[in-house]
């Protein structure tokens, strides 16, 4: 059963500035990658979940695979090109 690299994120960081002027680390150097199996005629159907506490940066790592917001630091790529920005791909 055959693999691709499906998505790619590598040492993401992405922090916000707070009313008060103070710089919250909202995601540290987070790195993961999810492939893509491949099976002539069939579709997978995998599901990934993202998990943590509240606060703890999922929706914003969400935001920066659908290209929504861009992270600070690192890379994400999907299919081997860099997200740039919204898609429907995405």
């Amino acid at each position: 059963m055959p693999a691709r690299l499906k998505l790619k994120v590598s040492g993401v960081q992405k922090s916000f500035t707070s009313p008060k002027g103070d710089t919250i680390d909202v995601v540290r150097d987070l790195s993961f990658t999810i492939e893509d199996v491949v099976r002539p005629g069939q579709d997978i159907g995998e599901f990934f979940v993202l998990l943590g506490p509240s606060g703890g940066g999922k929706s914003t790592v969400l935001k920066m695979v659908a290209g929504r917001l861009s992270p600070d630091r690192g890379t994400i790529e999907l299919d081997g090109a860099p997200i740039v920005g919204p898609g429907r791909d995405r």
